[in-house]
């Protein structure tokens, strides 16, 4: 369970969601509940994880009149404020987002607080924002609360489906609304203004941004006092959002200012109390903080990254990190005269000295460290964008560590070490969320930057000059490297699994323990999608690029690359990049005309073609991953006119599936061989013997199955999900099953017939289950969430169900043995892969811990005298047990109360007299 600070207020994560304000716990309804699902963790302004370099509000003495000004704003009474919307812009590191948190905290302290929203690098989809307002503004209105239960419970789909304005208008407008409506008009003077604090709209895209500030615009326009709501937005002042608030002409309700930078005061207010960590009360000097102030150029995130970098405690000492900033500080000015002099003067820019400063930083990397460096930060900003492959949306994942060192040839520790002298302007940090098992944690870190101006100064090389990390020579070294690792990696295939596993370990220089194969395809799929690339940025300046990349490799993986970059490739290397492309077996149509005609056409003039097709030469082979490879081009291509037919008539989309499966499909296939599915089978278990494999052709094959009409029939109805999961089973379902049963029946024999121990076998079957989930993944398997749980059922039950008895006796010897934590927790990891094995185990454990109560009662009255007491005995015993419950047993809650309830049947069973029974734990 995890707890999260929320203006004022608790939301506790776990089975339940509750939200206490001000010590009250107002009802939870179940349109509440609903509204929690979309809860945006992160997003509001005292729940936000913050960079230890960053300012969580203005420092004390620092913006205080315009802290002061603004919270005037916001708790303005009975007209209301002249402006109902702020607008704060400035540019990146003058603090916006310190004022923003600032307001927010004023506003949460006299009661005005509606409601935040802070978007940032890690928080830029505006998808929840309204359900965020929304759900925020109902903890502090009571009657809009009740208003809003309503509207959820009505209508879900407000909150999943609708669109940005849709959830404005009926989530917050509309209730508001009629409230006011229904409020008396003697109590309408009243108003309580509650203010709504958005942070760093530029970062969201440009199209929801001007969604957003539109319906607020108009809002604010139209309605005036009868929505008790203030705006108050804090953005960089980007063309996107200026143009939107041009093109609404909001002057006259629009409060507009530019943020100015910091006096100097404010500056050296900042720096003097957040370095005032010396013995020496006279350090740092007045001279120093001249000096410093005069740096931060009243930038208070230069400023903050000054300090954090004297502060750095991977340094010798504060003292130390002065003195080198100092003498970088002397190298800049004699460089800014220099410039002075022969220039004609420096070039305006607002960020000339943090630029100065982030050179700085960049010079302290020693001169061989630093070109690798630059093509980790590289890599980070390359790997971090990448389009979501169902919306086609670009998303911001920051890759982890993991990858970074391998693509550069690093060890994680020599990773760590390298980004230790840039510790003063990013971090490497652990995601928040991680499964149980360590190995999921292995190498999960990722780069987080104290504010994006550097990363963005790294890549302006106007700003950055040699710091830039766009250069070719980086990409020279990267395409070099990399296509030398994925050249050994493909050149395993075909060898044992075992010994493939082995390998793999020398290969990788972040030396991943466990995993490999789950670890070789996360790297294989960037390079798949990104290394060709690569390459053509690097404009070929080492030959060796060419000559490695293997022809019969790039058929078989069937390499990705930019259609522009193409033309980049020496001849001879296009040539092979070519061959793997994508060809048209499809032919054009014309349609035009009515349907009725069109149709016949279809069948006749796309049946024609594809019997000319099949006579080729390429379809003639009859090798298994020809014929992949031959359907899965021309499906994807196919599926272009499919789709095309399905917008203009959904009759013409069935005659198209029906005339693809009856000339094309079943002629491939060849039922009852099924050399399509054999094809795909063979992939999927060369997949699960370790080989590097493409999935993109059997996936393609897969898809087309699913979408196929198999009933022979043409009608104007649509094709139903049973009849068109039919040609799925027959095609796929039902064999991937039995060769997945197949498969794993022979691994497992082979496997427990060697002189393995079990609990060695049940390692080798986590990391196949992890694996096997992994390939129904990629390959795209499953039509529905039923086949997901089939397909692992089939796996599942042939490693783990048919050996369970082997499990339970393994189980109980590790009792008796006083097995290690790791064991048991082996065990207890794999009880959720087979249904009520957690039951049997919580039996034997029991029926152990009986064994050993009865033990300790014998022992107790096998001497002569007086009636024993055995209690103290007993209370050993279950002391005992709790503590192997607690620290080497996973689910201990269970386990410790079948301790309880064992000590309990067993006192029972004794027929305790009540003096003894007084001397019992409470509770029982």
């Amino acid at each position: 369970m995890s707890t999260e600070h929320v203006s004022g207020s608790y939301i506790i994560s776990g089975n339940k969601n509750t939200m206490i304000t001000g010590g009250i716990q107002p009802e939870v309804g179940a349109g509440t509940k609903l509204l929690l699902k979309y809860w945006v963790k992160g997003a509001v302004y005292n729940s936000r994880p913050r960079n230890s370099s960053e300012l969580d509000e203005c420092f004390p003495g620092t913006r205080v009149e315009l802290i002061e000004m603004m919270t005037i704003w916001t708790t303005s009474t009975i007209q209301g404020p002249k402006h109902h919307l702020l607008w704060m812009e400035g540019p990146a590191g003058g603090g916006k987002s310190t004022i923003a948190f600032s307001l927010a905290k004023a506003a949460a302290s006299q009661g005005t607080l509606g409601a935040s929203f802070f978007f940032s690098s890690e928080i830029v989809q505006a998808t929840n924002f309204f359900t965020m307002v929304a759900y925020q503004l109902s903890r502090k209105i009571s009657s809009y609360r009740d208003s809003l239960e309503k509207i959820v419970l009505e209508d879900p789909t407000l909150l999943s489906d609708a669109g940005l304005e849709a959830q404005f208008d009926n989530l917050i407008v509309n209730p508001l609304l009629t409230l006011y409506a229904e409020q008396p008009k003697d109590q309408k003077p009243g108003i309580t203004w509650n203010v709504v604090i958005v942070d760093g709209l530029d970062l969201c895209s440009d199209t929801d941004a001007r969604t957003i500030i539109r319906v607020i615009a108009k809002s604010v326009s139209v309605y005036g006092s009868r929505l008790p709501l203030l705006w108050a937005i804090f953005s960089r002042s980007t063309p996107n959002i200026r143009r939107i608030f041009d093109d609404f002409s909001l002057s006259h309700f629009c409060w507009q200012f530019e943020l100015s930078n910091a006096t100097s005061s404010e500056i050296r207010t900042y720096l003097k109390g957040v370095l005032n960590i010396s013995q020496n009360p006279d350090w740092p000097s007045a001279s120093d903080l001249d000096l410093l102030v005069e740096l931060a150029d009243g930038y208070f995130t230069y400023a903050v990254l000054i300090a954090r970098f004297i502060r750095n405690r991977e340094s010798l000492s504060p003292e130390r990190q002065l003195e080198e900033l100092m003498s970088f500080c002397s190298y800049s000015r004699w460089e800014r005269c220099h410039s002075l002099m022969h220039k004609g003067g420096l070039p305006d820019h607002p960020l000339t000295r943090l630029d100065e400063y982030y050179r700085n930083i960049m010079n302290l990397i020693p001169r061989d460290t630093l070109p690798i460096i630059q093509q980790v930060l590289l890599l980070h900003h390359e790997l971090s964008h990448r389009l979501e492959p169902i919306t086609k949306d670009l998303i911001n994942v920051p890759p982890p560590a993991r990858l970074l060192a391998s693509f550069v040839g690093l060890t994680l520790p020599e990773l760590e070490g390298a980004l230790a002298k840039l510790y003063s302007v990013l971090a490497l940090r652990e995601p928040e969320h991680i499964q149980r098992d360590l190995d999921d944690k292995w190498g999960s870190a990722t780069i987080v930057f104290c504010h994006r101006s550097f990363l963005e100064f790294l890549l302006d090389r106007e700003r950055s000059r040699g710091f830039c990390i766009r250069q070719q020579d980086q990409w020279l070294t990267l395409a070099v490297r990399n296509v030398s690792l994925l050249v050994r990696m493909y050149a395993l295939n075909g060898s044992p699994r075992d010994k493939k596993i082995r390998d793999l370990g020398d290969l990788f220089s972040a030396k991943p323990v466990a995993r490999r194969i789950i670890f070789r395809d996360e790297l294989y799929q960037h390079l798949h999608e990104r290394l060709l690339n690569w390459c053509a940025y690097s404009g070929f300046a080492n030959t060796q690029i060419v000559q490695k990349l293997d022809k019969n490799m790039l058929q078989e993986l069937e390499m990705e690359v930019n259609h522009e970059l193409l033309v980049k490739f020496p001849q001879e290397a296009r040539h092979h990049i070519r061959s793997t492309s994508h060809i048209n077996y499809i032919p054009s149509l014309s349609l035009k005309g009515q349907f009725d005609l069109i149709a016949p056409y279809i069948e006749h003039h796309i049946s024609s073609h594809f019997r000319k097709t099949l006579k080729k030469q390429e379809f003639q082979s009859t090798e298994r991953s020809d014929l992949l490879r031959n359907y899965a081009r021309s499906w994807k291509a196919y599926q272009s006119i499919i789709n095309l037919l399905s917008l203009k008539n959904k009759f013409l989309e069935q005659v198209a599936l029906q005339v693809w499966q009856t000339s094309f499909y079943e002629v491939m296939q060849a039922e009852p061989s099924l050399r399509l599915t054999k094809a795909t089978l063979g992939v999927i278990e060369r997949r699960r013997e370790g080989d590097m494999l493409n999935t993109h052709r059997p996936s393609l094959f897969i898809r087309s199955l699913a979408r196929m009409n198999p009933t022979g029939q043409l009608g104007s109805a649509p094709v139903s999900v049973a009849n068109s999961l039919s040609i799925f089973d027959r095609g796929f379902r039902r064999p991937y099953i039995n060769a997945t049963r197949e498969f794993y029946a022979r691994e497992s024999a082979a496997l427990l017939s060697r002189e393995h121990s079990l609990l060695t076998y049940l390692e080798h079957v986590k990391e196949r289950l992890l694996e096997e989930r992994a390939c129904i993944a990629a390959f795209d398997l499953s039509n529905s969430h039923e086949d997901d749980l089939n397909f692992m059922q089939a796996c599942t039950d042939t490693l783990l169900k048919d050996h369970c008895q082997k499990i339970y006796d393994e189980f109980e010897r590790l009792l008796v043995k006083n097995g290690s934590k790791k064991d048991f927790q082996l065990i207890l990891s794999l009880t959720p892969e087979i249904p009520g094995s957690l039951e049997t185990l919580l039996e034997i454990f029991g029926t152990h811990v009986k064994s050993a109560m009865l033990g300790s009662i014998s022992e107790s009255t096998s001497g002569e005298g007086a009636a024993p007491d055995f209690i103290p005995a007993l209370l050993a015993v279950r002391q005992g047990y709790i503590e192997i419950a607690e620290s080497v047993l996973e689910d201990e809650s269970r386990f410790c109360q079948v301790v309880d309830r064992v000590l309990e049947e067993t006192v029972v069973e004794r027929n305790l007299p009540r003096e003894q029974e007084l001397s019992m734990p409470d509770g029982l």
